[in-house]
């Protein structure tokens, strides 16, 4: 822990913990112990212009403080926003995101064209995945109506599959184009129980085709959808092991974008909500036993850089006990902490520090 000029002390993501034995007129943390004396006093002064100054502009201040550093559960959700037709929705993307990404593609796999600035296909992370005769949909939308849209388009592409909901109603998120959507499963209607996911970073498709000229039509009708990000075509030819292996990094990334790996603020401990995933992942990995993983853990940029370092490899960590936990050998797991490096979203911008606090898992 670092100490602050008054005495508190830094543990990382900007919390701070007051000292811990305070004496008459001593600061302690962020607060000052008045003697008597002084309280007698004040209590007979009359409010001067900086007290009406100072009960007008704190609250505002603190709002503003509040709406840039956010929280690590991400934007609220408008009340009624999760459907009926599935129980539990998946928390919303602004937060941090959890990413992975495939070194199985060449650079014929990968179109891109300008930047893949964070937020180019959507503010929040998405995902959209088959399996069977199911579709599970989890993305962030502004509203009510930009649910049914989306919703109405994916119906629309998958034909008679039942639509997994998973979509939250997030106030001011930016959505996953419709047309952009429709177009890209149009493309992937043939390739099996496949993933579309966004994770901030790229443009992930998975699925199996017979030829590849399939997978070349779909990496371009992907392309063409969203020209302006980065997209990894992990779809594969054919279905035998060695064929479901080389994506397995895409994989990884469709299911980490269905559901975010979170973590209360400053805390290395995985919500109970997340470790689902993780347990996803290790059925992933025990099916490719040669397969290897980095987990690496990120935080924002508040607080000092050692004690993000720390905290960023611990987040990592647990992550890694929960794979080992579930039959994946530690020795197939490396682990590291790279704190602020990397971020994914503006730290400055609200949900932005929510979005760089985050685990990746990416396949060796």
């Amino acid at each position: 822990m670092t100490q602050d000029a008054s005495g508190g002390r830094s543990d990382g993501e900007g919390r701070w913990s007051a000292r811990e034995h305070a004496h008459d007129g001593e600061v302690v943390g962020v607060e000052r112990v008045a003697t008597w004396a002084e309280e007698t006093r004040r209590y007979r002064r009359s409010p001067g212009g900086w007290w009406w100054l100072a009960l007008l502009l704190v609250p505002a201040i603190l709002a503003a403080l509040g709406s840039a550093i956010g929280g690590e559960s991400g934007g609220a959700k408008a009340a009624g926003s999760t459907s009926s037709v599935t129980s539990t929705a998946s928390t919303s993307g602004t937060t941090s995101s959890s990413t992975s990404n495939s070194p199985s593609s060449t650079s014929s796999d990968t179109a891109t064209s300008g930047g893949s600035a964070a937020g180019d296909v959507s503010s929040g992370v998405f995902s959209i995945s088959r399996s069977g005769d199911e579709v599970t949909v989890a993305a962030d939308v502004p509203d009510e109506a930009g649910r049914t849209a989306l919703l109405e388009a994916v119906k629309a592409a998958v034909g008679g599959a039942k639509i997994v909901d998973h979509v939250n109603v997030v106030p001011g998120a930016k959505a996953a184009s419709t047309a952009a959507v429709s177009s890209a499963l149009g493309s992937l209607t043939n390739a099996g129980d496949f993933g579309l996911a966004w994770d901030l970073k790229s443009l992930t498709a998975v699925g199996n085709v017979d030829s590849e000229d399939a997978k070349k039509s779909i990496g371009a009708a992907l392309g063409a959808a969203w020209p302006d990000v980065r997209v990894q075509n992990d779809v594969v030819v054919g279905t035998d092991a060695a064929a479901v292996c080389s994506n397995l990094g895409g994989q990884i990334t469709v299911a980490l974008a269905s559901t975010k790996i979170t973590f209360q603020r400053g805390s290395t401990d995985v919500k109970s909500t997340s470790t689902g995933v993780i347990k996803k992942v290790a059925s992933l990995l025990a099916a490719c036993k040669d397969a290897k993983v980095t987990v690496t853990g990120y935080t924002d940029s508040s607080g000092s850089k050692a004690e993000n370092l720390a905290l960023s490899k611990g987040r990592a960590t647990s992550v890694g006990k929960i794979l080992t936990s579930n039959g994946v050998s530690s020795d197939r797991i490396t682990i590291k902490g790279l704190a602020d490096a990397d971020p994914v979203a503006n730290d400055n911008a609200p949900g932005g520090r929510v979005a760089n606090r985050r685990v990746e898992i990416t396949v060796n």
